[in-house]
């Protein structure tokens, strides 16, 4: 068993485990236009992802609120 190669001195011992601290920073940050750039797919590819889910259902709503009432005419 691997468990038994490791000394009880090792498991016992107390050693201080370092902490990090993670905060914003106090500026704003500059845009790295080169950066955006360099990554233009992809940020066109999360701008159209967000602009088709937030826009679909509203054209959907507005198409059904036209064709809903037209059918209702033609088939009755």
């Amino acid at each position: 068993m691997t468990l038994s190669l490791i000394s009880n001195a090792a498991i016992t011992e107390k050693t201080p485990v370092p902490t990090l601290f993670i905060r914003p920073p106090k500026k704003w940050v500059p845009v790295d236009f080169h950066e955006l750039w360099e990554y233009r797919e992809l940020l066109y590819s999360f701008v159209s992802r967000d602009v088709k889910v937030r826009y679909k259902q509203t054209a959907l709503g507005f198409l059904w609120a036209i064709i809903q009432p037209l059918f209702s005419q033609v088939f009755v």
